[in-house]
This record gives C-alpha cells, sequence and structure tokens, in this order.
C-alpha cells in the first residue's frame, strides 16, 4: 500500500519492506512475495515518473528523449550536437564544450551536416585525428553546398575524450552569418 503513495518516503519504506518479504520468501512458505514485488515495481514506475514529468516542463525533454528537432535557442555540450541542428553564433577558435543552439528557421551561423565516428581503435594525436576529420567531413559534404561555405568539425582533442566518445561533428558555417 505505501507505494501507491506518491511521497519519497513512503517510496524508501516500502521498498525496504519489499526487499525484507522477498529475502524471507526463502522458507517456502508464502510471506507475500507477489505484493512485494508489485510494491518494488509500483516505486519504480514513481520514481521514473518523478525524474520524467519534471524534465518534460522544465524543457529537458530534447535531452531525456532524444528529440531531433531543436524548437528553442538552448546551450547544449559539443558531443550532443546532431545533423540538422543550427549553432546560433560562429565558432570561435580553439576548444569549446558547449554551444547555443536555434532553430533552423532563426538566423544562425552555422549547420550541422554530419556525424560519424573515426574508425581507429587507439588515439592517432591531434594532428591526424584533425586530418581524418576534414576527410570524413569532406566525403559527407552535401552535393548543393554553398562555395563559399566554410568547412569546420569538432573532433575529441584528447586520449581521455577519444576513448570516452569519438564521434566527430562536421558543421558548414555560413559566410556573413550573425555572431
Amino acid at each position: 500500500m505505501l507505494a501507491l503513495v506518491p511521497f519519497g518516503p513512503s517510496w524508501v519504506v516500502a521498498a525496504v519492506l519489499g526487499v525484507v518479504v522477498l529475502r524471507r520468501g526463502r522458507d517456502g512458505r508464502d510471506h507475500g512475495e507477489r505484493q512485494a514485488f508489485a510494491a518494488l515495481v509500483i516505486v519504480g514506475l514513481w520514481g521514473l515518473l518523478t525524474v520524467l514529468v519534471p524534465s518534460l516542463f522544465l524543457g529537458l525533454a530534447d535531452k531525456v528523449l532524444g528529440a531531433d528537432e531543436i524548437t528553442r535557442t538552448q546551450t547544449l555540450e559539443v558531443g550532443d550536437l546532431r545533423p540538422g541542428y543550427c549553432l546560433r553564433d560562429a565558432l570561435s577558435e580553439g576548444s569549446q564544450a558547449a554551444v547555443v543552439v536555434t532553430p533552423c528557421d532563426q538566423p544562425h551561423a552555422a549547420e550541422v551536416f554530419a556525424r560519424f565516428d573515426l574508425d581507429v581503435t587507439r588515439y592517432p594525436g591531434v594532428q591526424e585525428t584533425s586530418e581524418l576529420a576534414a576527410e570524413g567531413c569532406d566525403q559527407r559534404l552535401p552535393d548543393d553546398t554553398d562555395p563559399d561555405a566554410r568547412l569546420t568539425y569538432f573532433v575529441p582533442r584528447s586520449p581521455y575524450n577519444f576513448y570516452r566518445d569519438k564521434h566527430v561533428v562536421c558543421l558548414l558555417d555560413a559566410p556573413g552569418a550573425p555572431g
């Protein structure tokens, strides 16, 4: 019954009691294992709802649910960029951990056109990583690309980042773009 009450501390009590009942059930007698299992499932569902519902209201649903369309201006980590996302500001030299994205129907400075994993097993170093990224982005360049557009990309810049995430994000930076 405690699992049905939408109140955090009661979930903890229900979960603890459910585990206790399930552990006692090993002697072959019926101690209410089905009810204990149901309570644990209900507690899990309440926990999921307490994370998912607020994220929808706080505008985090894009990240939680993996939405592919940007509907409002927001800051994203570079690793979360996907093809079709538009960057509000021009890219600066050097490494960036986060960028501001905006819906593509609004003024923007660059657009992500491809994302791929580097096909190497060990970190090749900054120079070779950049060369592989440039080659991969060139191969994925759309046919109708403006010849004045500047190709740029984000790559893992260190062995630590490389082993966590081998993604390359390819962008076209439009000439005369805002930012």
